[in-house]
């Protein structure tokens, strides 16, 4: 301990604790656990309380005494560094509101910290002994059992005149849990109601997990992070720090302090689905392991959940605290194969993330560091374009190969982003997806088409038909539909006017979740499409029971009719069955005549493509849609 902390122990001053102070007291709280699993007897395991409790806190005397409650008096239970002498004046004390600390603990109920024994009248009764004993300050605090009642006191007794601080109060709540939990452990067996093995489980637990945050501590979250290194599993230790966390605790207190280490363990271990792999190592330092992140996307997509999901604002009495972590990482076996190498060197990874800024990853690797950078800096851009507009939805116009007019159109997402300039999908919807941002900026997709849409019907176009894509992950969210039917009603458009394109990986989860949600979707009204059919799933049952308008050809199909490959039976199978079924087909990339006249001559229904337009930003498109000619290719062969 250095010499500051000492002189601010010995001051009684109420600051936030350090990290080595933690620790000190969760060491303390353990070696007494440990204790207890181990069998040994209460009155042992009590002493050893006040022993540890005494080199923790130098020139003090531990003892606890226990309540009788048939004479209502306090009898001395243990004070193993008190002469025996002096433990027989100390015993038989009736509480009263001058029968010292310990008795005004039991008179009130409450804590009692007297720095002057003297001439505090709370010792008015016991001012002799006081004085003969040369005890000068006194702090006592409830000893409680497994119901919450008051069954005696634990006190450190001082030869100096001093108030507790910070440490001191949480070296006294810690001791007086321990001497409860001896006790109860001694009770319920003597009682018997609780048995054996379900106490031990529970000391067991409490012997192997911090008793702040409920996660595993360091003994058992170093065995399995070996077992799973040892394995030859493909994994990541990541060692994370939040940021300014010392000053949170000066500002809000060490309550609120501890509120948040205990929502940090939530969320991480909610995060990784697994609380066995996520420990608080120090004070404000957690590790997490995980072998589900074994390539470096993956990885650096978990680091950004991470700080994504600290990142959430924590309430705290009617006020908001937003966190950032620092996060360093190291990947097994590639940086190592032993538990202490993997955390020296994540422990170093984080030590540059600090150095760098707040809120930043750092790799144990160079590669790793430009590859989780540049993920980083894409979500962050993806955020920032959401927030400031740079998206755009562009139009395909969809042709009716019977008329050539414009029945419909897709919309196709485009970014316009400062330094890159117009962004195609195929750049950032993985990126999107990964980090969840699929959601928002599909709810905007949505937003968006409507609104359009709402504008054309207004210029005379009709309830033309916007076809919008949806992601997997959006359809497994609970409020999609009331995204879906919000938007609507906000630019009161009808239901037929949207149509919604899902992939056939939709389809691959056949869950009660996922066909709940389709018969939503159904209920609404909008229109739905299978996209690209043919690639995927391609099962006839979910055509049987879901109401689809429409299949999507999918543009490999297509481009084989212009290359004379045997594709063309497909192409023609699959118009044969959507129309068996009274299904409307669209061919996708529709690039020349000749295979515009065969899908004609097919009875494709509608097409979309090259050879008639390109997507174009909304403006062009409008002045498409309100053409007088319609595609003059597009013709009857009949």
């Amino acid at each position: 301990m250095n010499n500051q902390k000492t002189a601010q122990r010995l001051r009684g001053e109420v600051a936030p604790l350090l990290p080595e102070e933690q620790q000190e007291i969760l060491d303390f709280q353990q070696a007494i656990l440990r204790s207890v699993l181990g069998g040994g007897d209460s009155a042992s395991m009590v002493a050893d309380v006040c022993r540890l409790a005494e080199m923790l806190l130098p020139d003090s005397v531990g003892s606890v005494m226990l309540l009788n409650r048939d004479d209502g008096l306090l009898h001395l239970f243990a004070a193993p560094s008190v002469p025996q002498s002096a433990a027989q004046r100390l015993d038989f004390l009736r509480p009263g509101p001058g029968a010292g600390s310990c008795g005004n603990v039991i008179h009130c109920g409450t804590p009692q910290y007297v720095d002057d024994t003297f001439h505090d009248p709370r010792w008015s009764d016991l001012r002799p002994i006081a004085q003969d004993l040369d005890i000068r300050s006194c702090w006592s605090v409830p000893v409680v059992d497994g119901q919450g009642s008051i069954i005696g006191t634990f006190a450190l007794s001082s030869f100096e005149h001093r108030m507790p601080g910070s440490f001191h109060r949480k070296l006294l709540d810690t001791g007086a849990a321990l001497v409860g939990i001896i006790l109860s452990h001694a009770r319920w067996q003597d009682s018997l109601r609780l048995s054996r093995k379900a106490f031990d489980s529970a000391i067991q637990h409490l012997s192997t997990h911090d008793a702040q945050t409920g996660l595993p501590n360091r003994v058992l979250f170093r065995a399995g992070c070996e077992s799973l290194v040892h394995s030859g599993a493909q994994g990541a230790l990541l060692c994370l720090n939040i940021d300014d966390f010392r000053s949170i605790n000066e500002t809000l207190g060490l309550g609120c302090g501890d509120h948040i280490l205990r929502e940090v363990a939530a969320r991480l271990s909610g995060l990784i689905g697994n609380a066995e792999s996520v420990c608080r190592w120090s004070a404000d330092e957690f590790l997490v392991v995980t072998s589900s992140a074994a390539d470096l996307d993956s990885v650096a997509n978990l680091c950004l959940r991470i700080s994504e999901a600290l990142c959430l604002p924590i309430e705290i009495d009617d006020q908001q605290v937003r966190l950032t972590v620092s996060q360093g990482v190291a990947q097994f076996p590639a940086d190592g194969t032993k538990f202490d190498d993997l955390l020296r060197r994540a422990t170093a990874a984080l030590q540059d993330a600090k150095r760098a800024g707040k809120n930043i990853v750092r790799y144990a690797t160079a590669r790793a560091n430009d590859t989780v950078r540049a993920h980083f800096q894409i979500a962050q851009d993806l955020r920032r374009a959401l927030a400031q507009k740079e998206f755009e939805l562009h139009y395909q116009p969809q042709i009716c190969l019977r008329t050539g007019r414009v029945v419909g159109a897709e919309g196709l997402i485009r970014w316009r982003d400062p330094e890159r300039g117009l962004v195609p999908p195929g750049v950032f919807i993985g990126a999107a997806e990964r980090t969840g941002l699929i959601v928002d900026i599909g709810a905007w997709v949505i937003e968006q088409a409507c609104a359009d849409a709402a504008r054309w019907r207004t210029l005379g176009a009709g309830d033309i038909r916007l076809s919008v894509n949806v992601s997997a992950i959006q359809t497994r969210r609970d409020d999609f539909c009331t995204i879906l039917t919000g938007a609507m009603a906000r630019h009161g458009i009808a239901a037929k006017q949207l149509d919604l394109e899902l992939t056939e990986s939709v389809f691959m989860e056949d869950s009660p979740q996922m066909r709940a949600m389709l018969e939503s979707l159904k209920r609404t009204g909008v229109q739905l499409s299978i996209d690209d059919f043919g690639t995927g799933y391609s099962s006839l049952a979910y055509l049987r029971w879901l109401a689809v308008n429409r299949l999507k050809i999918d543009r490999t199909f297509v481009a084989g009719l212009r290359n004379g490959d045997d594709t063309s039976a497909i192409v023609q199978a699959v118009i044969g069955l959507a129309h068996a079924m009274n299904l409307a087909v669209v061919a996708e990339g529709v690039e020349d005549e000749e295979t515009l006249r065969q899908l004609q001559e097919m009875g494709c229904d509608e097409a979309q493509g090259f050879f008639f337009d390109a997507a174009l930003p909304a403006p062009q498109f409008e002045q498409r849609l309100f053409a007088a000619a319609p595609y003059a290719q597009c013709t009857d062969p009949g």
